[in-house]
């Protein structure tokens, strides 16, 4: 296996209490052609000094200081400063796998694959959760691995920093983060994966995501979430929309999934039950087109047909026995 070089691209904003940890593990990594390029996003408290400290100490370390804009510039920045054909984005306080590099590499060299995917590892203060791929085929077109993406929704396809990708990828296809969205892998990995000709999975969790009080994932209401899912739902029907028709059946299957999920939270008190009450008369209202929909599914074909009782009562009865 030829070991090109490949970029680790680091996103720092005020994480002096993490940082470190991160950098230890990426710099301890099995495969060591790495060119590490570390964005300080305007960083205030001492993640810069820090930086410096171990740019010192490893020559592979390149560091980017900018105004602060937000996690997606920063990708942005480190994406376009990359000279590697590989590249892998890093959130600057979880930590990776000492093999995380060289097994993600490996399975996108063997496969010929434009993006690699492995599982990933919650952590909280009191739990720790095992997420790894439930994909039939361990290797997949873009194609297919869009469709997957939009149908199921899995949080292990859609983040960016539990795979390994070829730079073309983004500058060839001009793909770039949005600047100023949070969660801005919604709205981002269904493209990339599109325009990928083969997406590998690897089932093992070589990353290690910390929640954690404070971070981006915890100040998110579900409802801030819930739209942005909605939104991400209605900009890939409108990607889609002329030279991919089978992936935009596929879109629109997952705004069905976007306008379900409003009312789920309902139920589950989360929020208010005007959004639950808007959502279902969005669904009783397109319920003939979806039928029609050849990606549709056969759980939200019945779905479907429990919304159209008064008060939409299967549906609410069914969910409710499933979140207790």
């Amino acid at each position: 296996m030829k070991k090109v070089k490949v970029s680790i691209i680091v996103a720092a904003y005020n994480i002096q209490d993490y940082i470190s940890a991160c950098l230890e593990s990426i710099i301890k990594q099995t495969y060591h052609n790495l060119e590490i390029i570390i964005v300080d996003d305007g960083s205030t408290d001492n993640t810069r000094k820090l930086i410096r400290e171990f740019a010192k100490q490893d020559e592979r370390i390149k560091i980017i200081h900018q105004k602060n804009a937000g996690l997606s510039a920063a990708r942005n920045s480190g994406i376009l400063a990359a000279t590697s054909e590989y590249i892998c984005l890093i959130d600057g306080d979880d930590t990776i796998s000492p093999d995380y590099v060289t097994k993600l590499y490996s399975r996108a060299f063997h496969t010929q694959a434009d993006i690699a995917v492995c599982g990933y590892e919650t952590i909280s203060m009191n739990h720790s959760e095992s997420h790894v791929t439930f994909h039939e085929a361990e290797v997949t077109s873009g194609h297919d691995a869009t469709r997957n993406l939009l149908l199921t929704q899995e949080n292990l396809d859609i983040v960016a920093w539990n795979k390994i990708y070829k730079r073309s990828v983004f500058i060839d296809n001009n793909i770039f983060y949005p600047v100023s969205d949070v969660h801005e892998d919604n709205l981002t990995t269904y493209k990339l994966y599109a325009a990928a000709g083969k997406v590998a999975y690897l089932m093992e969790p070589l990353y290690q995501y910390y929640r954690r009080e404070g971070s981006i994932m915890d100040k998110t209401t579900t409802l801030a979430r819930l739209k942005l899912k909605e939104r991400s739902a209605v900009e890939a029907i409108d990607y889609f929309a002329r030279e991919e028709p089978a992936l935009r059946a596929a879109a629109r299957v997952s705004l069905l999934l976007a306008k379900f999920a409003y009312v789920d939270a309902y139920l589950r008190g989360e929020i208010p039950e005007v959004y639950a009450k808007k959502a279902l008369k969005w669904i009783r209202s397109h319920t003939s087109e979806y039928y029609r929909n050849r990606e549709l599914t056969s759980k939200l074909r019945a779905y479907l047909f429990m919304v159209g009782f008064p008060k939409a009562f299967p549906y609410k009865l069914l969910r409710r026995i499933s979140h207790e």
